[in-house]
């Protein structure tokens, strides 16, 4: 249609330029009809058995819906009793879907997560500048994928699957060159890095050896090490499918954490 408009007007094309311009009208079809057909995919429709069970049981306490996009992983946006989960058609598999079904399956538990760091990180200059939202985040994300990384199993999938990073979550080179203080004056961006780290090392669900890295860590900031692996430690205690409302471990855990982090922090300068 577009090739018959611009013909209807009178251009004239001739020897490599005709070429040209027929190809790229080619090229413009087909891009449009690639966008036509990923705007009528219909993601439920292409759902598994285990998928389209996970959805129903999220469904009857939150509202799911799926969007088309174009970028070259998945991903899922919530708010409230509302999730949106992003899908591009042209690499669609079950087990991209079912990860991030599973950050809504978990967070229609009604369980507290890593905002309530962030909540309280902005309240206190010293915690925040430390503990920004993209380490807030990765927190949470790691939190989740540790609790969410059995179910997705139990559905099927296979480990490799789950993320699509297969290497470590960390380099050993980076951790070594970390440079926490200098004369006790502390780096926020460096302390960042040091958390976000070893919380990653951690949340990693593959087998690898993190021993050098560990080793490593704890003889940079050895106190600082103690309150990030007593935090995922009680973390991984925490049964988020039969929660105890009374004691909320999951509250606790948290709470303690941001309690022993402000402690650590409190006498320190940092810049």
């Amino acid at each position: 249609m577009w090739l018959v408009a611009v013909c209807g007007m009178g251009l004239e094309v001739s020897g490599a330029n005709q070429f040209i311009f027929v190809k790229f009208s080619q090229l413009y079809f087909i891009s449009l009809w690639k966008l036509n057909r990923y705007m009528k995919f219909n993601t439920e429709e292409h759902l598994d058995e285990n998928n389209k069970k996970l959805l129903s049981e999220i469904r009857n306490k939150m509202s799911v819906t799926f969007e088309i996009f174009n970028k070259p992983y998945f991903e899922n946006f919530s708010i409230n009793n509302s999730v949106t989960v992003y899908v591009n058609p042209q690499i669609f598999t079950n087990s991209s879907v079912a990860h991030e079904l599973l950050h809504a399956w978990f967070r229609s538990l009604g369980l507290h997560g890593s905002n309530m760091i962030y909540l309280s990180a902005r309240e206190k200059p010293k915690f925040s500048v430390v503990f920004d939202k993209k380490l807030c985040d990765h927190i949470g994300n790691c939190m989740d994928h540790y609790k969410i990384y059995p179910k997705f199993l139990e559905m099927g999938y296979v480990p490799e699957d789950f993320l699509s990073s297969k290497g470590m979550q960390c380099d050993i080179n980076s951790i070594r060159k970390l440079r926490i203080q200098n004369n006790g004056v502390y780096s926020a961006k460096h302390l960042n890095s040091y958390i976000g780290n070893l919380i990653s090392i951690y949340a990693d669900h593959l087998p690898n050896d993190y021993s050098q890295h560990l080793a490593q860590m704890q003889s940079i900031e050895p106190e600082l090490f103690d309150i990030v692996t007593e935090f995922w430690q009680a973390w991984e205690n925490v049964d988020i499918e039969n929660p105890d409302h009374i004691t909320r471990t999951d509250f606790e855990t948290i709470n303690d954490f941001i309690m022993n982090i402000e402690c650590w922090i409190e006498n320190k300068s940092i810049y």
